[in-house]
C-alpha cells in the first residue's frame, strides 16, 4: 500500500511527481502534445534543467513572435544567427548575385535542353547536374562512328571488350614476330609446317634433320633480312603466326560493324589497344550520363541516341568549342559551375538550408523565389538571426517536435509554454509508470481490496496484542506457590490482611511491605499526586514510568513527588486550558468580580514549568471530540495556530455552533449578579430537548460564566424536574446516555467534562439602564482566555450559546484582558459562524479545488446534475469533493478522497487507510475512493463507479 503512493508522490530530480502530472495532464487530455523522443536522461533531468528549458520554451515564443508566421516564411532557408550591418549589407549582395547568376543558367539550359530535344517545362537541380556531366561528356570527345550512340552499352561493352581483347593480344603477337614479314608469313602453308615440324619430333635421327631443314628454309621466306630463323625458335613462330591469322581473320568478320561503332578509331581494322580502352571509358561514362538523363523517359533516350548518332558521324570537329553546338554545351557547362560557385558563396554567408531548393522538382523556379522572397523580409533580417539562435538552442536542447509544431501552419496560435509542460509532463509520466511496477501494475479494485485487508489484519492484530498483554500481566500474578522475585513474606502479609475483618494495618504501610508483590498485581498504579505522597514511602521502589493526565492543572510542588518516583516522566496536558487556580476558593458569599488580583491569581503548573525549561514536547494533532467540525474550529483558530487536524461533518448546516440573542435580558450587576432571562430561556431550551422522544438521543451539559449564574439556572432547573419527573432520568446515574448525566458547572470546574450538547449562558450583558460593563468575571483575569477555550470545547455535537449581549457590544478599547478580546470574537463566530475568522476557510462552493484533478472530477458531478463541494473542512485535513444532497442542502451525500496531497500527507498507512477513515465514517460520512491512475486509463469507468455511489448513498 505503501509502495503506490510513495510512487504515485515521489519526486525524480525534476520536483515533478506522477501525481502532480496526472493533475495537470488529466483536464487536458484531448489536448495537443508532441513527443520528446529526442530529450536526453528524461528521469534525471533537474529542476535547473527544467526551470531552463521552460524559460527556453518562452523565449521561444518571444522570438519567434517578431517573425510569424513561421510556415513558410521568406527567410525560412536562411539560418543565419550573427546579425551585423556589413554582413546583412554583403549577403543581400550575395542574393543578388544569384538572382543574375540563376537567369544566365537557366537561359543556357533553355538553349541546351532545346537542342537536345528534352521534353517538360521544369528541371530539376539533379537533372541540371545529370546534364552537365553529359556536356562534360561530349566536350571531350573520342572520334568514334554513330553506332557508337545507338547501340545498346550492354551489348557495346561486350563487343569492346571482345575487341580491345583482340587487338592487344595481336600487338604482342606482333612483338614476337618481329623480323618476319606479316603478309609473307601469313601467306605460307603453316598448317602443313606445323604438321610437319611435329611429325620431326618423333622421327629417326636423318629423316628429323632433313624435316626441321625443310620448315627453316621455307620461313627463311618470310624474313626481313632472309636469314635462316634458329631452331630453338620455330615451334613459337609457328604457333604466333597460326594465331595471328586466326585474330585478323576474326577482327575482318566484325570489321563492319566494328567501323560503325568506332568510326576513326577503327583505323581500318588496325585500331590501338590503348585508343579503345579510352573509347570504352568514355562510352561506359557517356551511356550512363544518357541514361540518366533519361530517366524513365526512353523515347527521350532513343531520340537522344540518335541525335548524338548523327554528331559522332560528323566526327568531333562538328561539336568542337568553336561551333555553335560546341558553344552551346560549353556554355551551359561554364553556367552551372559559375552558379554553384554563387550558390556555395551564398550558403556559407547566410547559413543557407539548401534541401528544399536542392529537391525542388523545378531547381530555377525555386531558386528565383529565393531571391525574390527573402528580400521582400529582409527588414526582419535582425529579428530572424535572433530567432534562429534561439531555435538552435531549443533543437539542441531537444525541442525539435516543438520547434516542427511552431513553423506548422497552426504556430501562429500556438503557446509555446502550455505546449512544453504537457509534453514534458507526459514524457516523464510515461518514464516514471515504465520505472515503477507499483503505477504500471495498479489496479484500484485490487488496491481497495489490499486496503480492506490491512485494516482486518490491523485490528486483529491490535486484539491480540492487548490479549498478549494480558496474558503477559495475568501470568506475573502468584498462585499457590511463590515466585522466585516475590517474597513468601509478601504474599503471607498480603492474605492475611485481606483476610482480617478489623484493624487493617494503614495502607502506606501495607505498600511498603510488598515492594515485589505490588508491581506483580498492579504493574499500573492510578493515584493522584496526593495519594502518592499519602500512601506511598520515600523509599519506595521507582517506577518505570510516571504519566500525568490534566497536567495544566497540576501545581509544581503537587507533582515533585510524583516525579520523583519515576525513572520516566510522560507528562500529557494542554498548555491553552485552566492552570491551578484559586479562583473561587475565597471563603463567604463574595462575589467573583470584587475578589482581588492576588485572591484568584491563577498558579504555575508543572506542564508551563516543564515547557519554559525546553524539555521536549511534542503537540497531539488529531482532535477527536468535536463530531461537528465548528466546535472546535473557533479554538484551532484563535488557541492552537490552525495546527490541530480536524475532521469535517456531513452535516454542513451553521458549524455545529448556534447563537441564541436574547435582547430583552438584562445582567443584575448591582443586586443578584444573575441573568435571569437568561436562565429561563437555557432551562426552557434544555427541559424541552429532555422531554423530547425525536432524535437521537443526547447528553447535555449547562456551562456558565459565573457561580451566580450557576446556582441560578440549578434552582430553576429543579423547579422544572419537579414540574416533569419524566426528565429525572437525565440527572442519575443510569442517564439515557450511558456516564452522562445533565451538569450544571461554571468556566472554573469544567475542564475534563463532555457531552453531547453544551449551552452556555453568558450572564455578562446590559444592565437596567443598557449600560456594559467590561467586568467578566474570571475572562478578565491572567489567563481567562483558557478558562474560555475550555468552556468552548466541551461538546461533541453542538453548542448554543445564551446571551444578551453581542459580539459588537463588547468595547475593546476599555479593556486589555485577551479573554474578553477572545470572547467578543467568539460571539461573533458563534452568531455568524466561519466567516467571522478571518483566515478560516469553509465548506462551501465557493473554495478552491485542490487540485485539477479534483476539478475535472467536480465538473463531471456536476453535468451528472449534482451539486458538489471543494475541500469541505476548515483544518489541516479536507474532504476533496462532497456531493450535497438535492433533499437536504445542509448534508452531504458522499464524500470523495482522491489520491493527491492531503491523501499523501499522513505520515503512515494506518493514518492515511484505515484511523482517518474510522472517523469520518463515525461522524456519519459516506466515502468513495477514486484513484488517479485509474482515472487516467478509464475515466468513464470510474464515473460510473462514482454515480451508482452517490444513488447507493440516498439510501
Amino acid at each position: 500500500m505503501n509502495s503506490y503512493t510513495r510512487a504515485l508522490h515521489r519526486r525524480p530530480p525534476c520536483g515533478l511527481s506522477a501525481h502532480s502530472c496526472f493533475d495537470y495532464l488529466l483536464p487536458r487530455q484531448s489536448e495537443a502534445t508532441v513527443k520528446l523522443d529526442g530529450w536526453p536522461g528524461l528521469l534525471e533531468t533537474s529542476t535547473v534543467k527544467l526551470e531552463e528549458t521552460r524559460l527556453l520554451a518562452r523565449h521561444l515564443q518571444e522570438r519567434a513572435r517578431a517573425v510569424m508566421p513561421l510556415h513558410n516564411h521568406a527567410l525560412a532557408p536562411l539560418a543565419c544567427e550573427d546579425w551585423s550591418p556589413v554582413w546583412a549589407e554583403r549577403a543581400l549582395e550575395r542574393i543578388r548575385e544569384l538572382a543574375v547568376q540563376v537567369e544566365k543558367t537557366a537561359e543556357a539550359t533553355r538553349e541546351l535542353r532545346g537542342w537536345l530535344r528534352h521534353p517538360g517545362d521544369s528541371v530539376s537541380l539533379a537533372l541540371l547536374r545529370r546534364l552537365r556531366a553529359l556536356t562534360e561528356s561530349l566536350l571531350a570527345p573520342e572520334a568514334v562512328g554513330p553506332a557508337f550512340a545507338t547501340t545498346s552499352w550492354n551489348q557495346l561493352a561486350i563487343d569492346l571488350d571482345r575487341w580491345v581483347t583482340l587487338v592487344a593480344e595481336r600487338e604482342e603477337l606482333r612483338k614476337r614476330l618481329a623480323g618476319y614479314d606479316e603478309n609473307k608469313l601469313l601467306a605460307l602453308d603453316l598448317d602443313a609446317l606445323q604438321s610437319k615440324w611435329t611429325s620431326a619430333q618423333d622421327a629417326w635421327f636423318l629423316a628429323k634433320w632433313l624435316r626441321i631443314g625443310g620448315v627453316r628454309r621455307q620461313l627463311r621466306t618470310a624474313r626481313t633480312d632472309a636469314s635462316k630463323p634458329t631452331v630453338g625458335t620455330l615451334s613459337q613462330v609457328l604457333r604466333d603466326g597460326l594465331r595471328l591469322r586466326a585474330i585478323n581473320a576474326d577482327l575482318s568478320t566484325v570489321s563492319t560493324t566494328a567501323q560503325a561503332c568506332l568510326g576513326a578509331l577503327w583505323a581500318n581494322g588496325e585500331p590501338s589497344a590503348e585508343a579503345l580502352s579510352r573509347a570504352i571509358q568514355w562510352g561506359k561514362v557517356l551511356h550512363t550520363r544518357m541514361v540518366e538523363c533519361a530517366g524513365d523517359d526512353f523515347v527521350w533516350l532513343g531520340q537522344l541516341r540518335q541525335l548524338l548518332s548523327t554528331l559522332f558521324t560528323e566526327g568531333p570537329a562538328a561539336y568542337a568549342p568553336s561551333t555553335s553546338i560546341g558553344t552551346r554545351l560549353t556554355r551551359y557547362s561554364e553556367a552551372m559551375a559559375e552558379l554553384e560557385k554563387v550558390m556555395d558563396r551564398l550558403a556559407s554567408d547566410v547559413r543557407l538550408r539548401r534541401n528544399s531548393v536542392d529537391t525542388a522538382t523545378d531547381h530555377f523556379a525555386a531558386l528565383r523565389a529565393l531571391t525574390e522572397r527573402v528580400p521582400t523580409a529582409w527588414n526582419q533580417i535582425r529579428e530572424w538571426c535572433s530567432w534562429q539562435k534561439a531555435r538552435r538552442t531549443a533543437m539542441e536542447t531537444g525541442l525539435e517536435p516543438l520547434i516542427d509544431k511552431l513553423e506548422s501552419p497552426e504556430g501562429t496560435t500556438l503557446d509555446v509554454s502550455a505546449l512544453f509542460e504537457r509534453s514534458f509532463r507526459r514524457a516523464l509520466l510515461f518514464a516514471l509508470i515504465e520505472r515503477e511496477p507499483a503505477l504500471r501494475e495498479f489496479f484500484g479494485r485490487e488496491h481497495n481490496e489490499r486496503i480492506e485487508r490491512f485494516r482486518e489484519l490491523d485490528e486483529k492484530l491490535a486484539s491480540l496484542s492487548r490479549e498478549l498483554i494480558r496474558a503477559r500481566l495475568a501470568a506475573g500474578i502468584p498462585r499457590d506457590q511463590g515466585i522466585d522475585d516475590v517474597p513468601k513474606a509478601e504474599i503471607g502479609l498480603l492474605r492475611k490482611e485481606i483476610g482480617k475483618r478489623m484493624r487493617h494495618i494503614p495502607v502506606r504501610k501495607l505498600l511498603a511491605g510488598i515492594p515485589k508483590l505490588l508491581p506483580r498485581l498492579k504493574p499500573c498504579v492510578l493515584m493522584s499526586p496526593l495519594s502518592v505522597a499519602q500512601y506511598l514511602e520515600a523509599s519506595h521502589e521507582s517506577f518505570d514510568v510516571v504519566i500525568f493526565d490534566e497536567a495544566s492543572q497540576i501545581p509544581v510542588w503537587d507533582a515533585v513527588g510524583a516525579i520523583a518516583r519515576g525513572k520516566q516522566l510522560i507528562m500529557v496536558g494542554d498548555p491553552k486550558q485552566l492552570p491551578p487556580t484559586n479562583f473561587f476558593s475565597s471563603a463567604g458569599d463574595e462575589d467573583e468580580d470584587d475578589l482581588t488580583p492576588d485572591a484568584n491569581k491563577d498558579l504555575e503548573s508543572v506542564l508551563d514549568e516543564l515547557m519554559s525549561n525546553q524539555v521536549r514536547h511534542k503537540r497531539l494533532q488529531w482532535h477527536y471530540r468535536s463530531r461537528h467540525e465548528g466546535l472546535i474550529t473557533f479554538s484551532n483558530r484563535q488557541y492552537y495556530e490552525n495546527d490541530l487536524l480536524t475532521f469535517p461533518s456531513p452535516e454542513a448546516g451553521h458549524g455545529g455552533v448556534r447563537f441564541r440573542h436574547l435582547p430583552e435580558a438584562r445582567y443584575d450587576k448591582g443586586g443578584s449578579r444573575t441573568n435571569l432571562k437568561e436562565g429561563e430561556a437555557l432551562v426552557a431550551e434544555l427541559v424541552q430537548r429532555l422531554r423530547s422522544t425525536d432524535g437521537p438521543r443526547r447528553s447535555y451539559g449547562v456551562v456558565t460564566f459565573s457561580q451566580a449564574q450557576q446556582q441560578l439556572v440549578e434552582n430553576l432547573l429543579d423547579e422544572e424536574r419537579r414540574k416533569h419527573p419524566e426528565i429525572e432520568t437525565h440527572f442519575g446515574d443510569v442517564s439515557p446516555v450511558e456516564g452522562e448525566p445533565v451538569f450544571v458547572k461554571n468556566l472554573e470546574n469544567v475542564q475534563g467534562d463532555e457531552r453531547d450538547v453544551i449551552l452556555f449562558s453568558i450572564c455578562y450583558g446590559p444592565d437596567e439602564s443598557g449600560k456594559v460593563s467590561m467586568n467578566f468575571g474570571p475572562l478578565n483575569r491572567d489567563g481567562g482566555e483558557r478558562r474560555l477555550n475550555v468552556a468552548i470545547t466541551r461538546a461533541k455535537h453542538e453548542v448554543l450559546v445564551f446571551s444578551g449581549l453581542r459580539s459588537d457590544q463588547i468595547d475593546l478599547t476599555r479593556t486589555r484582558a485577551r479573554g474578553v478580546r477572545d470572547l467578543k470574537h467568539f460571539l461573533d463566530y458563534a452568531d455568524r459562524g466561519p466567516k467571522a475568522l478571518a483566515a478560516a476557510t469553509t465548506s462551501s462552493s465557493t473554495a478552491e479545488a485542490d487540485s485539477e484533478f479534483e476539478r475535472m472530477v467536480a465538473a463531471r458531478i456536476r453535468k451528472a446534475g449534482y451539486e458538489v463541494h471543494h475541500q469541505v473542512g476548515c483544518s489541516g485535513y479536507r474532504i476533496d469533493l462532497a456531493v450535497v444532497d438535492p433533499t437536504n442542502p445542509g448534508r452531504y451525500l458522499l464524500g470523495i478522497e482522491c489520491d493527491g496531497a492531503t491523501y499523501h500527507r499522513a505520515a503512515t498507512a494506518r493514518d492515511r487507510d484505515k484511523l482517518r477513515q474510522i472517523i469520518l465514517e463515525g461522524l456519519g460520512w459516506k466515502l468513495h475512493r477514486i484513484w488517479s491512475t485509474d482515472w487516467w486509463h478509464d475515466s468513464n469507468g470510474e464515473m460510473a463507479k462514482l454515480e451508482i455511489a452517490i444513488k447507493a448513498s440516498k439510501n
